[in-house]
């Protein structure tokens, strides 16, 4: 019998102001070429990339299966049929943050098989479940993020990145115990005043949710809102 190996599509710069995926793209065809096997690499967002910015017409985690005319919206369904076509095992998508807070993953759901898997080969142990919001969670079945924040970029995380997907190769565990985190939804503006960044990832009892992404550039500047609420963290075991 032959055995196949799993086919994993990496999506970096989705926001081109995001510069983890290109990195990581770098670093493995230099230092890992042992993972080209098994990925194929997307920069979701090109126009973007190439002028830095978050977006050229809309957000693209916001422009998938929506009216929107916009250029994201169309590369949104580039990569939608790219995904139909490929069918790969997993969608593994790239991005940072300029909020001062841990290293997480994001998933759509924690119940998926390949999704479990990945989580359970990852040295990260934080892990945020989201709910889909016309972004790539609604045309990728099986899907991991990397929420990283700048600060924490450099050659042994991209290093450690690639050994996540070498051991979600193999079939290897890193930890099978993490926290998790379900997103409720967006905070206000108007909480902007008692909350800093040092809040980040500490449950606020006062305010029934955790905080996160407090400090993010990308969210101040949209005016309607500062960060995302999680509810009070869980340990699994997976």
């Amino acid at each position: 019998m032959v055995k196949t190996f799993p086919n994993i599509l990496l999506i970096g710069a989705s926001h081109g102001n995001e510069l983890l995926g290109p990195k990581l793209f770098s670093y493995l065809l230099q230092h890992r070429k042992e993972v080209l096997e098994y990925v194929d690499m997307l920069i979701g967002n090109p126009r973007a990339f190439a002028a830095r910015k978050r977006y050229i017409e809309s957000d693209i985690n916001r422009s998938y299966n929506t009216v929107l005319d916009t250029y994201e919206s169309r590369r949104a369904d580039y990569i939608k049929n790219y995904i139909a076509v490929n069918k790969p095992d997993l969608v593994i998508d790239f991005h940072t943050t300029t909020a001062m807070q841990p290293n997480c993953l994001i998933v759509s759901t924690i119940n998926d098989s390949e999704v479990r898997r990945y989580m359970k080969a990852s040295h990260i142990n934080n892990v945020i479940v989201v709910h889909p919001l016309h972004d790539v969670t609604e045309v990728a079945l099986h899907f991991v993020a990397y929420e990283i924040p700048n600060a924490n970029i450099n050659t042994a995380l991209l290093d450690t990145i690639c050994d996540d997907i070498m051991r979600f190769v193999r079939s290897e565990v890193a930890s099978n115990n993490k926290i998790v985190y379900q997103m409720q939804g967006k905070i206000a503006t108007d909480d902007k005043g008692i909350l800093s960044s040092k809040d980040n990832f500490v449950y606020r009892k006062d305010l029934h949710y955790t905080p996160s992404f407090i400090g993010e550039k990308a969210y101040k500047e949209n005016g309607t809102y500062i960060g995302f609420m999680l509810n009070e963290p869980r340990e699994i075991s997976l």
